[in-house]
C-alpha cells in the first residue's frame, strides 16, 4: 500500500511538473517551409530560441537563420543564433538576418553594423543597426567578441561600456 502511494505521488509530480513547464500551443522552433529563403515575421511568444530556449517577446533584438534546405530557426538575441550556428557547425549554406533597431525591418546579417551597449535578452548587448556610424562593428567581429564572451554578460565588459 506504501509504495502504491509512493508510485502515485510520484506520478503526479510529473504530470504537474509536465502541464506547468509544458510548451504553449503552437510554439514554433523551426519553420520547414520557407521556400522563398526570406525572414518570416516573429509570432510573440510563440516562437523559440533553440539556443537559449526561450520564446521569443518581440522581434526587437531577434535574428533568424534560414537553411538552404528551407527550414527556418528563430532566436531572441543576435548572440543565441552566433552561438547556435557555431555550435551546430553546419556545411548547409545558410542565410543569417538580423531584425534592425533604427529601420524596424529584417537586414542580412553581415550588412548591419553592431553596437555593444545595448540591453538585449540574454544580455550579450549587441544591437543591429542599418545606418552605420564611427561607432558600428562589423558582423564578423561580433561573432569573434561572442566566442570570446566579451558581451555584457561578462561584468568586465559590461562596465566598460555601462559603467555598471
Amino acid at each position: 500500500m506504501k509504495n502504491l502511494l509512493i508510485t502515485i505521488i510520484i506520478v503526479a509530480l510529473f504530470a504537474g511538473a509536465f502541464i506547468f513547464f509544458g510548451k504553449k500551443s503552437e510554439t514554433t522552433v523551426v519553420y520547414k517551409n520557407n521556400k522563398d529563403l526570406k525572414p518570416i515575421n516573429i509570432i510573440p511568444n510563440k516562437m523559440l530560441d533553440p539556443q537559449c530556449k526561450m520564446y521569443i517577446e518581440t522581434p526587437k533584438h531577434s535574428a533568424e537563420v534560414i537553411m538552404q534546405d528551407h527550414k527556418t530557426y528563430f532566436f531572441d538575441d543576435i548572440g543565441c543564433m552566433i552561438l547556435w550556428l557555431k555550435e551546430s557547425a553546419t556545411k548547409m549554406k545558410h542565410y543569417d538576418y538580423v531584425y534592425s533597431e533604427d529601420t524596424n525591418r529584417w537586414i542580412k546579417a553581415e550588412d548591419a553594423c553592431y553596437k555593444i551597449g545595448i540591453r538585449t535578452p540574454m544580455h550579450y548587448g549587441f544591437g543591429a543597426f542599418e545606418k552605420k556610424d564611427d561607432k558600428c562593428i562589423p558582423y564578423e567581429e561580433v561573432k569573434l567578441k561572442m566566442y570570446r564572451g566579451e558581451t555584457l554578460a561578462n561584468p568586465t565588459i559590461r562596465k566598460k561600456y555601462l559603467g555598471k
